[in-house]
């Protein structure tokens, strides 16, 4: 997630999308931690409409696109 706002995603999206659709029916997935799926650049990590595009577009199209919940845990990990 770049500060401008630009998302740009990498080999596991497109990994976990292809995986989620094909599993029958819902599914519940958990991302731990949010900060081992997403990478913010620059002030992103504080710009409220960044977070938001980040959450309400780019995690709620992997619900859409997968018929899943995301589960993701907002903190940093113990690596980070």
């Amino acid at each position: 997630m770049h500060e401008s706002g630009q998302v740009e995603v990498r080999p596991f999206y497109h990994r976990l999308i292809q995986r989620l659709r094909k599993v029958p029916g819902h599914k519940i997935v958990v991302l731990d931690s949010a900060y081992d799926f997403v990478r913010f650049t620059g002030k992103a990590k504080i710009d409220e409409d960044a977070v938001n595009y980040f959450i309400k577009v780019v995690l709620q199209g992997i619900c859409d696109l997968t018929d899943s919940t995301l589960l993701i845990p907002w903190h940093p990990s113990q690596a980070g």
